[in-house]
């Protein structure tokens, strides 16, 4: 089994982040928060990593928070 983390969403906005992590986790697919954000600009992006194995599965779950 591969443990490379790839990244299955990105936002700039942390409640987002936050929602597709809920989402994943519910759906047994460990997953983490990579904040990439410049703290004092705060401009850049956050991604939610997960397995290789789970990539698929999980831009399908989270697929609808991007509109």
């Amino acid at each position: 089994m591969d443990n490379e983390w790839l990244t299955a969403f990105s936002t700039d906005k942390m409640y987002k982040a936050e929602m597709a992590k809920v989402l994943l986790d519910a759906a047994g697919i460990e997953s983490m928060i990579l904040n990439k954000k410049d703290s004092t600009l705060m401009i850049g992006e956050i991604d939610i990593c997960v397995r290789r194995d789970n990539l698929l599965k999980a831009k399908y779950i989270i697929k609808d928070l991007d509109s």
